[in-house]
């Protein structure tokens, strides 16, 4: 009689638990171990303190029941988060050093700079750009991952903080761009920064 009055606890406590699970909001997922808090849709997937210069990833999600049409169906938009210590730097500065070998990438092209905006109150510079790049895609006819160049539109923001230069890297493809850069900057202007 006991193990049964033991086993209905643990029934009780998992089932609370998983029911707890259960109702948080649909809408966001508030992430906050790290520097900063910021708030990403539910369905995306993400990574944080990765290690010291990746703080943080995200990912739209695919919808699997979409049958790709074309190889950059299987790509989903993406956003990342890197510092580097940058110490005794302004914004200016430390964006001008971080454009200039931007610029010396083979699959750089400026599409248009903000010199200084605001993201929740923190000064940065957003900058519009395209870039290609390699990407994987599952071939189905030879069963297994293959290379393949795609050219994404990229939103960076550069903040400057505490000695601390960060990019907020927001990728899509171009025919994307137009329904992804308002969720991107929906995600950025989430950001906060722990004192």
């Amino acid at each position: 009689m006991k193990r049964l009055a033991i086993w209905q606890v643990f029934f009780l406590l998992a089932s609370v638990l998983i029911m707890i699970a259960s109702c948080k909001d649909e809408e966001e997922e508030w992430v906050d171990n790290l520097e900063f808090e910021i708030v990403v849709p539910v369905e995306w997937a993400y990574e944080s303190d990765i290690n010291d210069t990746v703080r943080y990833y995200a990912a739209s999600p695919i919808n699997p029941s979409d049958v790709p049409s074309s190889k950059t169906d299987s790509i989903n938009e993406d956003m990342i988060i890197t510092r580097e210590y940058y110490p005794g730097m302004s914004l200016e500065d430390y964006f001008s050093n971080a454009l200039f070998y931007l610029e010396g990438e083979w699959n750089y092209d400026s599409i248009s700079t903000e010199n200084i905006t605001t993201v929740k109150g923190l000064d940065c510079v957003k900058h519009v750009h395209l870039q290609s790049g390699y990407v994987y895609y599952f071939d189905d006819e030879i069963d297994e991952y293959v290379p393949f160049e795609a050219e994404f539109k990229m939103i960076k923001y550069y903040l400057y903080r505490n000695d601390y230069g960060y990019i907020i890297s927001c990728g899509m493809l171009p025919d994307t761009y137009d329904n992804y850069a308002s969720t991107f900057e929906n995600i950025v202007n989430t950001i906060v920064f722990k004192q």
